[in-house]
């Protein structure tokens, strides 16, 4: 089949029923093409060229069809002209895939879409919302939230859902904060799009129920306040945000809600007291006066239907009773008392109120001026030209409040608990402060005029409703910004909503339209730099070069209007201070100034601040050349009014008002005084408005450098907020403001169609022959560019995707709807063409293949070159230093026979260390907790029942080991559950320890070994003791001992019965003697056992005498009374081996604590400044064979930081809590008073340290500089918090400890004994405080038959203390081991 010629493709297209004009060049269209042309009423309509005069720059079109009241030729200019491409029957979700991407054909697209209620459209990766004014049935369900969770953009029709979505997922993915950037015109859904955006954020996030419940309902609550006290209504939106706010929520790492928080900027206060024509004050005013119960109405002197000046002095009358404005309010005020009952209570709610409407009182207050004598008028003129008169006494009012006015004074000053003289005196004179050279101060009182009167009496209201509403969003932060959160914020990222004003030009501009455009100002040129950023970044993925882009900057003109506000500034602080005359107009001399500065030379017309255009007209109204100024905006020039200029940026009061305000009798009143303003000496102040703004605008481009920023743009369709009305005019004004032209232009210059090399593939699979399936996609989709003829600057090919200029996808796709092939000369042609280029790709490819070998060749000689060099360099070095060395230690250079000799003598002094001395203390007593086997009355039965019965008749031995010699006592179990003395079947439910005993295990070749004989029944050898214990972690029967002669014994306990007499109380499992030269310091059990499963593996921790290390012998103990040592591992205590290190132990070493934690998989070792974990490692056969240290850069820093707290660095008690069968978690009791934790992990067959798990505990739990004695680990079954039924009774008797992992108690050395338990996430904390028994209990454990009971040791007074949790006071037992 014949390749397809252009005018097929035109043909193709004219089946689609589209009209279409040339986009290779737009400026040189002929005499009969369909284009946009621009149009006043319209924005833009169709029209068709009439005629083309090519000498000039203009076209003369008709728009007779689509404007037939206009009908007519009329000339345009070229560059105004635009291509039309017109297919009634389609709309483009995306502007992008339209064939022509400009302002008229996203206008209609728009247009036609608006019609069809698709009021969402895509722009690349930016939304543009079109305000539908009624409600979208089923837009913002539930279903539609769970549609479109998870999916990209693009997928799914355009929707705010989608956008927050992605923010959301790319919160989780990267760990950065994200930005959602709403901007629109007044009216246009900004605040409604806020609303449905935080919504899906609410409902989507992995957040509690309670918690999550609590949080929505509290940034939801915000809502209803935020626009009671900043929307109003005006000419363009019922509901205006008078204000801009960066509403903030913010997830932990799992997702979940956890908190949130609001940032206000530029609340419109001037709006207060002036409003323009046809609109209204804040909400709160009329909903208060709609809504509030009548006690409330009577108490604020109110009337609910009466005209006030502060809300009706712009032509707008009050609320008919019963009207459905008056109805409207009323419900709304009813919402907003239930959103500020979640930050307020009834009494702050009052006082709130109260400050409403006393500032409507205020507003009634007016002035006239005083009738003066001669002397008094020219004691005013003289005040008026000085500032103030030369006498505080002599002063006189200029001016006075009408009786009416008083009372509505009076009436203020009462709601706001002020005195109502001051604020009287304050209105009528005006302070002004001088301080003299000695020191002293003056005070002088200027009678104010009825001007400044007026203005002081409109600057106290302005401030104290600011001063409200930022109290109120202090108080909605402090209720929501850490809900939920802990103290380490750093760990939560945000999705901030910013809601701001949009691009405002109306008749009259002031200062408030001046900074609102100067933050869409900044705010444009940050969404232009994060486009071309993020094209730039695409570029670069995907390999390609596209020329630089050459974008609009809006610096200067952000930095003309910083300069205006610097004038401003200066002139404010005049004013303030009195520095000119009153006959004066301030603002004149400000807007004079500027124009000296600013507007000057050639850029009067044409820099970015210019001269009005605008003159005085003989009657005297608009604007004349000094009455204001004219910035040329991105969105278009703009001209501004400067009149009042100078008070609008004044935001203070003065410091006799600031006074009056901190000694209010409300507690609201005294929050709103600004103590900095209290303290000023010299009058009157100037707090500038603009300064604080730029503060806060700066900030706020800050916090979204920091973010990945998303954006929504909304449109008003209309200016009568009629729901089905587009206005194409008024929406192309908004285009142009918010900057989408801009977008379109980026996009447009670059490629602003990208698809996937893979699924476009899929979809044009059919436009070439089978024979073309091998090849990849890259060189597939190639091929069908070249087949048809594709212009190659339309184009380009990225690694992953193809990237098209706008229009060009249709193109393809109407190629493919005619489904035919290219022809078989075409094929042959491509064919022959990828050939040529993968021959040219081979020979590249050789060429770089030798050139490698070659560079290769020559850089390993280099490199081995510079090898050879370093090394001589090195060797010479050495053998200079060798020399210095011989000289210093002989007095001079000795033979090479000495030299040998000598060397080798200076190398053993070198390797030789100091060796290891242990210190002579006095080891703690250590405590051991047993079943006792005597007692067995075998209670099988699993279950609650009889694990009470088993409690109340069988006990458990208690072993103290003091040091030297082993002592013996009976915990009777039935003492605590139920009370002493009571009897049961004949049983006596008697004392909780008693039968205290003595155990002879000094020496195995004793008689009396293994017997538990009465106290002082024995006479001990004092060259014998016992030097240390141990008892196997998983047979708690079985022990092992060794004496200071090195006789290492293993045992298993019976226990013992209630008889006076002694009695066997061990069974001998074995015993042997062990190498003198190394004295045994401690010892523990292995969980593995020998290979013939008879017998145990232990390490002995032994000490060489003439080295400065430590060594670990593993040895297999046999029931034969014989032993296999296995290996030996040296333990330096010192981690980094040297010499410097050893200075800790340099006066000797202790060892606190040395034995395997619960899973038996990590060896723990302990003792003054110093902490050491080893994984046991076993062979093949599962024998354990040595251990090797676990991660000692992470176990040093957790010493070494304790080293810095007082008396810290040394680890006092050890506990080890199971996770699971193979996982640990390790606390360690520090001198320091802290406790640190190690969270251990079993992969694979290695040990690790869980960092983010691992560190100090609560800090300041126990007392700072008191070491933890004890660390006890809870003998109680898995979700039991008392006795426990099920298999316990079975572990008691196998004698298995059961380990809570959930729950552990710390004891410190001054008594303050802590019970800690796991809180929602998953974090220790403690939950219960108490006073334990003594101030030295340097050991404790916890029963296992009742797992309430905790035994601990009193090293003071040498008892043994039985204490239940439960009830401490009453059933806590002692028994003395000196008794």
């Amino acid at each position: 089949m014949p390749r397809v010629p252009p005018s097929a493709m035109e043909e193709s297209l004219s089946v689609s029923d589209a009209i279409i004009t040339p986009r290779e060049n737009h400026r040189d269209y002929q005499i009969g093409d369909s284009v946009w042309s621009p149009c006043a009423r319209l924005g833009y309509r169709r029209s068709t060229i009439v005629s083309v005069d090519h000498h000039t720059s203009s076209y003369f079109v008709s728009s007779a069809d689509q404007d037939p009241g206009n009908a007519g030729q009329y000339s345009v200019q070229r560059d105004a002209v635009r291509p039309l491409y017109d297919c009634p029957s389609r709309t483009f979700e995306d502007n992008c895939e339209m064939v022509h991407l400009d302002d008229a054909n996203i206008l209609e697209n728009l247009k036609k879409r608006y019609a069809k209620d698709l009021i969402y459209t895509y722009t690349a990766n930016v939304i543009l919302a079109v305000n539908p004014y009624k409600t979208m049935h089923g837009l913002y369900s539930n279903e539609q939230m769970l549609r479109y969770r998870g999916r990209n953009p693009g997928n799914l029709p355009a929707h705010p859902y989608a956008i927050t979505d992605l923010a959301y997922r790319q919160l989780q993915r990267d760990r950065k904060n994200q930005a959602l950037v709403i901007s629109g015109e007044s009216g246009a859904g900004k605040t409604e799009t806020a609303k449905i955006t935080m919504n899906y954020l609410t409902s989507m996030s992995r957040t509690d129920a309670a918690l999550g419940s609590q949080i929505q309902e509290r940034i939801l609550s915000a809502n209803p306040i935020l626009e009671s006290f900043g929307n109003a209504s005006t000419v363009m939106n019922a509901n205006s945000s008078r204000f801009g706010k960066y509403n903030e929520m913010y997830f932990n790492p799992v997702g979940s809600l956890v908190g949130a928080g609001i940032k206000t900027f530029l609340l419109e206060s001037s709006r207060v007291v002036f409003q323009q024509s046809g609109e209204k004050n804040y909400h709160v005013f009329y909903q208060l006066l709609a809504g509030m119960d009548d006690n409330t109405i009577d108490r604020l002197l109110l009337d609910p239907y009466g005209t006030y000046k502060l809300l009706h002095s712009s032509g707008t009358k009050p609320a008919a009773e019963g009207s459905a404005e008056a109805q409207k309010f009323a419900s709304q005020f009813n919402q907003l008392k239930e959103a500020l009952s979640c930050f307020a209570n009834q009494d702050l709610q009052n006082d709130i109120w109260d400050v409403v409407g006393a500032l409507v009182h205020l507003g009634e207050v007016d002035f006239v001026e005083m009738e003066a004598t001669q002397g008094d008028a020219s004691s005013a003129a003289g005040a008026s030209a000085s500032g103030c008169p030369g006498s505080a006494q002599a002063a006189q009012p200029l001016v006075e409040v009408p009786v009416e006015g008083m009372d509505a004074l009076y009436n203020a000053t009462e709601l706001l608990g002020l005195e109502g003289e001051h604020l009287e005196r304050i209105l009528k004179f005006k302070e002004t402060c001088v301080r003299h050279a000695g020191g002293r101060l003056s005070v002088f009182k200027c009678p104010r005029t009825l001007t400044q009167a007026r203005q002081t009496l409109q600057s106290i209201i302005k401030v104290l409703y600011k001063r409200l509403f930022d109290s109120l969003v202090k108080k909605m932060n402090d209720a929501t910004s850490h809900s939920g959160m802990s103290s380490n914020e750093h760990s939560y990222n945000s999705i901030g909503t910013l809601d701001i004003y949009g691009f405002e030009r109306l008749e009259t501009n002031s200062f408030e339209q001046l900074c609102i455009n100067l933050a869409n100002e900044r705010l444009q040129q940050f969404f232009v730099e994060e486009v071309l950023g993020a094209e730039q970044r695409m570029y670069e993925e995907e390999r390609l070069s596209v020329l630089p882009m050459e974008l609009p900057d809006s610096t200067p003109v952000v930095t003309g209007i910083r300069k205006v506000m610097e004038i401003l500034n200066e002139h404010s602080l005049r004013a303030s201070r009195n520095l000119g005359t009153t006959k004066e107009d301030k603002d004149m001399k400000f807007c004079e100034h500027l124009h000296r500065e600013l507007v000057q030379g050639s850029n009067r017309q044409t820099g970015p601040i210019m001269a009005l255009k605008l003159r005085a007209n003989r009657n005297g109204t608009g604007l004349g050349q000094h009455d204001g100024f004219q910035i040329c905006h991105y969105a278009g020039p703009v001209s501004y009014s400067t009149k009042g200029w100078i008070d609008k940026n004044n935001d203070s009061l003065v410091p006799e008002l600031e006074q009056v305000l901190a000694q209010g009798k409300k507690s609201v009143v005294r929050d709103m005084a600004d103590q900095q303003g209290m303290t000023a000496a010299s009058g009157e102040r100037s707090n500038s408005l603009s300064s604080l703004y730029l503060d806060n605008l700066d900030k706020l481009l800050n916090t979204l450098k920091q973010c990945s920023v998303h954006y929504i743009r909304c449109f008003n369709p209309n200016q009568t907020r009629s729901p089905g009305a587009f206005d194409s005019k008024y929406v192309l004004d908004q285009v142009i403001q918010c900057g989408t032209v801009q977008l379109v232009k980026i996009m447009h210059h670059g490629y602003p169609h990208r698809c996937f090399l893979g699924d476009l593939r899929e979809r044009l699979k059919r436009m070439l022959p089978p024979e073309f399936e091998r090849y990849s996609h890259r060189d597939f989709l190639h091929a069908v560019l070249i087949a048809w003829n594709m212009d190659e600057s339309q184009w380009t090919l990225g690694t992953r995707r193809l990237f098209l200029k706008a229009g060009q996808l249709r193109v393809l796709e109407d190629l493919k709807d005619l489904g035919g092939q290219a022809s078989q000369e075409v094929i042959k042609s491509i064919c022959r063409r990828f050939a040529k280029k993968k021959v040219k790709a081979a020979a590249h490819a050789i060429e770089i293949v030798c050139y490698l070998q070659k560079s290769m060749k020559k850089w390993r000689r280099d490199r081995w070159l510079t090898k050879l060099h370093n090394s001589v360099r090195v060797a010479a070095r050495l053998q200079r230093w060798l020399c210095k060395a011989r000289a210093t230690l002989y007095g001079f250079e000795p033979t090479e026979e000495k030299a040998t000799v000598d060397r080798g003598i200076l190398l053993k002094q070198l390797v030789d260390r100091r060796p290891l001395k242990p210190l002579d203390v006095t080891p703690p007593s250590k405590l051991f907790i047993t079943f006792n086997s005597c007692e067995n009355h075998g209670y099988w039965e699993d279950s609650k029942e009889a694990l009470r019965a088993h409690q109340r008749k069988a006990s458990e031995s208690v072993l103290c080991f003091d040091g030297q010699r082993v002592k013996c006592i009976k915990l009777n179990g039935k003492a605590f559950v139920q009370q002493p003395d009571a009897t049961e079947d004949g049983i006596s439910f008697g004392r909780a320890l008693e039968d205290l005993r003595e155990v002879s295990l000094v020496d195995s070749t004793d008689s009396q070994w293994g017997q538990a004989v009465p106290l002082h029944a024995v006479t001990p050898d004092p060259q014998k003791r016992i030097v240390c214990m141990c008892q196997h972690s998983a047979k708690s029967d079985v022990f092992a001992t060794c004496n200071n002669q090195n006789q290492v014994m293993v045992w298993k306990w019976r226990g013992t019965a209630s008889s006076g007499t002694s009695q066997e109380a061990t069974t001998m499992q074995a015993a042997f003697q062990y190498m003198d030269a190394r004295p045994i310091i401690q010892m523990c059990f292995l969980h593995q056992e020998p290979e013939n499963a008879n017998g145990y593996m232990m390490i002995l921790l032994a000490r060489n005498p003439e080295k400065s290390w430590l060594e670990m012998h593993f040895i297999s103990v046999y029931h034969d009374n014989c032993f296999r040592l296995e290996c030996i591992q040296h333990l330096f205590l010192d981690s980094d081996q040297d010499e410097g290190s050893m200075e800790h132990f340099k006066n000797g070493f202790y060892i606190t604590h040395f034995g395997m934690s619960h899973s038996g998989s990590v060896l723990v070792v302990a003792g003054n400044l110093f902490l050491h974990l080893f994984a046991v490692s076993q062979d093949a056969a599962g024998q354990a064979h040595r251990v090797v240290p676990i991660e000692k850069e992470i176990v040093d820093a957790l010493v070494s930081k304790d080293q810095q707290c007082p008396n810290g660095g040394t680890v006092v008690s050890v506990c080890s809590l199971p996770v699971d069968s193979h996982n640990d978690i390790i606390v360690f009791g520090m001198s320091s008073g802290e406790l640190r934790a190690v969270c251990l992990v079993e992969e694979n067959g290695a040990v690790s340290i869980i960092d983010k798990r691992s560190g100090r505990m609560v800090r300041g739990s126990h007392t700072k500089g008191i070491p933890i004695r004890s660390v006890v680990a809870m003998h109680e079954p898995q979700g039991e918090t008392s006795f426990a039924a099920g298999n316990h009774i079975s572990q008691l008797i196998m004698c298995k400890q059961p380990v809570s992992p959930y729950r552990f108690i710390s004891i410190g050395d001054d008594g303050r004994m802590l019970t800690w338990g796991l809180d929602q996430h998953r974090s220790w904390q403690p939950t219960e405080v108490r006073s334990a028994l003594g101030h030295s209990l340097v050991a404790a454990r916890s029963s296992c038959l009742v797992p309430s009971v905790l035994v601990m040791f009193d090293n003071d007074k040498q008892r043994i203390v039985a204490m239940d949790r439960k009830n401490p006071d009453v059933s806590s037992k002692c028994c003395s081991l000196l008794s």
